[in-house]
């Protein structure tokens, strides 16, 4: 009897499971589209992005980065943006600005398209707190602000990476 119970038990457990083991790691790598969207983009942000890609359970793509005045106007004129300070736009170097956006926006790519799901987003950002923990590189996800809810944004956080802070050698 006790032999029938434990091949009953065997017979339930995934054989994958085993202790130690890890589950296979994506092959999602940035589009070419995406990589020209870091360009000028705060290297820890684009570190980050990179480890949440790779180990996200969902493929992801970087609509944009670093971002004009004038497309910061023009997106807070389509009520796509509550203002004209964003992270997206590089801080002028001349002014003492690191000349880097702090900020980027991502979409989920799933089945060959871009998918606007609050569900994906979520999911995503869950590969970002692990990203975070690993490279001890904090962000902060616009999916959690209160009074204007931004799913695909991330950025890192101003009191820790003001855009007038020198990068480190």
């Amino acid at each position: 009897m006790l032999f029938l119970i434990l091949l009953l038990l065997e017979s339930n457990v995934p054989r994958d499971s085993a202790i130690g083991t890890k589950p296979p790691a994506n092959t999602y790598s940035f589009s070419e589209s995406s990589e020209q969207n870091l360009a000028n983009v705060h290297p820890d942000l684009v570190s980050l992005a990179r480890k949440a890609l790779e180990l996200s359970p969902i493929n992801f793509g970087v609509s944009e980065g670093a971002r004009s005045f004038d497309r910061q106007k023009y997106l807070l004129g389509q009520r796509a943006t509550q203002t004209l300070d964003s992270r997206h736009m590089p801080a002028d170097p001349i002014g003492g600005g690191n000349g880097l956006a702090h900020a980027i926006d991502i979409f989920p790519f799933v089945g060959g398209e871009a998918r606007y799901d609050g569900r994906l987003f979520a999911e995503i950002k869950e590969a970002w707190d692990q990203a975070s923990v690993l490279l001890k590189i904090p962000f902060e996800w616009g999916g959690d602000w209160k009074d204007f809810h931004d799913a695909p944004h991330f950025q890192l956080p101003l009191d820790e990476y003001p855009p007038d802070k020198a990068l480190e050698k």
